[in-house]
């Protein structure tokens, strides 16, 4: 055979793509049509075989021509070696493998190629169009040629027709652009989107609203990764999805939240208007009501300065009734105004030292104490409280007056403070306020923190009733809890339970 071989005599050998190297130098020294149409015009006689394949491959190529040839008549290469050509390796076409025959003649060796998988290409193909079919969205592929501006579908689908309510001529015409079919409000912002996912290489997502000759704007979702061709151009492949139920299920939700945020406006200016009502209610209460009352005792104490004499022992003893049951009026009217003013106490919570706000609270009520020899033992450390000083304050007041009032007549009144962090989950604190007094069947627990609930005659033991109840409704102001437990004739201990510390929760004294 001669160095060099016609094409017509190799196709009739090999049909497939089938070229002839020379052993010495690797120089192609033939080949059939096949090879022709595989290698593109570069395939020349006297050209480098090395040269025709993508540089990524030459060297395992060079190795493979390297081997010296087998003294067998034919030889067949069994390993396959993938390779891209010269020429990129059009789309869905680039060689497979090489068969190496060991057809020997004036120092040739013939090497004959494979075209990539045509029946997988096909397959491909085929699974690609049905699912373009199928998809529940619009599968597309999009050249960005540079410029968002002009941006270009190179694979069309069905539901991409649907979106743009175009048929696929409309579409893939050379002067079809998208952005002009894009709403005007929303067309610079995809496009900047474009142009960084093209510049960085990044996922693309957005949404935006497509202007639908019939449906008008309709909201979709676009999803695509950007990729670079063989020429270096970069080009999108993605999808779109209708999210115009979506959209409208959103508008609905904000809608919904306007909707809701406008009743709690109104609702707030609702209770803002009774809030201030209230105001003036106490106002009133605290000055017009208690006026009567000054003038009652005021009065009767004229009368017993002035008029004492004319008196026998009963008048007198009417007159300090009435004097009496003013005052009783007036103590009902403070603690009605102390129990409104809890109610409506919005705190903001702060870590307050105990011992601090005890002694604070003990020498208020110094007088009492020392008239009735009281001993107090304290022991609280240097905890700290999650709470609001004046009410703290407040349910201390109470609390301790209870003791003294409540004591037993036949023994020293004792109280005892105590406090320690609480191990249930969550922390907090536990303040304990225990005495020797009277106690109370424990059947009467929920009944003694309830306004105007009393277990004893005020005969017997002065008071209004609201104390207990002002105590409870601080604590829940505090985000605390009050319990009790007693036994009659042993005294009783109040147990107030404070929450650990967290952040405030706002609002004002009032």
């Amino acid at each position: 055979m001669s160095a060099t071989v016609p094409p017509d005599l190799l196709a009739a050998l090999v049909p497939d793509a089938a070229v002839l190297v020379d052993d010495g130098d690797g120089l192609v020294r033939g080949f059939n049509t096949a090879a022709a149409q595989l290698f593109g015009p570069g395939l020349q006689p006297g050209r480098a075989m090395c040269t025709l394949i993508g540089p990524e491959h030459r060297k395992a190529l060079q190795a493979l021509l390297a081997e010296p040839p087998a003294d067998e008549p034919t030889q067949t290469v069994a390993r396959r070696l993938p390779l891209r050509l010269e020429t990129g390796a059009p789309a869905g076409l680039s060689p497979r493998a090489m068969l190496r025959v060991g057809l020997r003649h004036a120092g040739l060796r013939l090497w004959q190629f494979e075209e990539l998988g045509r029946p997988e290409r096909q397959q491909a193909d085929w699974l690609l169009a049905r699912f373009m079919r199928l998809s529940p969205g619009a599968p597309f592929a999009l050249e960005l040629d540079g410029t968002p501006a002009r941006l270009r579908f190179t694979i069309i689908s069905p539901g991409l027709c649907r979106a743009f309510g175009r048929d696929e001529h409309e579409l893939a015409a050379p002067d079809f652009r998208v952005l002009p079919h894009v709403h005007a409000q929303d067309r610079d912002a995809l496009a900047q989107a474009m142009r960084e996912a093209a510049l960085h290489l990044t996922d693309f997502h957005h949404e935006f609203r497509l202007m639908h000759p019939l449906r008008g704007p309709v909201w979709h979702e676009a999803r695509a990764t950007v990729e670079i061709d063989a020429t270096g151009r970069p080009g999108a492949y993605g999808y779109l999805l209708d999210i115009s139920a979506r959209k409208r299920a959103e508008q609905q939700l904000e809608a919904m939240h306007a909707g809701l945020e406008q009743r709690v406006r109104e609702r707030t200016a609702e209770l803002e208007a009774k809030h201030r009502e209230m105001e003036r209610f106490t106002y009133s209460v605290s000055h017009d009501l208690k006026a009567p009352l000054r003038g009652l005792d005021g009065y009767s104490r004229l009368l017993l300065a002035e008029k004492r004499d004319q008196l026998d022992d009963e008048g007198r003893l009417f007159v300090d009734n009435i004097r009496q049951a003013a005052r009783q009026m007036s103590q009902l009217i403070e603690d009605l105004l102390a129990y409104s003013r809890v109610e409506r106490l919005r705190p903001t919570l702060v870590a307050l030292p105990l011992r601090s706000l005890i002694d604070e609270a003990l020498a208020e009520l110094d007088d009492s104490l020392r008239r009735q020899a009281a001993e107090i033992r304290i022991d609280t450390g240097t905890l700290s409280v999650r709470g609001e000083r004046r009410g703290l304050l407040l349910v201390l007041r109470n609390l301790l007056d209870n003791a003294i009032k409540f004591r037993r007549p036949d023994r020293p009144c004792q109280i005892t403070i105590t406090a320690r962090p609480l191990e249930a989950p969550g922390g907090g604190t536990e303040l304990t306020i225990a005495d020797n007094g009277i106690g109370f069947d424990m059947r009467y627990h929920d009944r003694i923190f309830e306004i105007f609930q009393r277990l004893h005659r005020v005969e017997d033991y002065p008071g209004t009733g609201i104390g207990l109840a002002i105590v409870r409704k601080a604590m829940e102001r505090m985000n605390g809890r009050i319990h009790a437990r007693a036994e009659p004739g042993r005294g009783a201990t109040f147990v107030l339970e404070f929450p650990p510390a967290a952040g405030s929760i706002g609002g004002q004294d009032p």
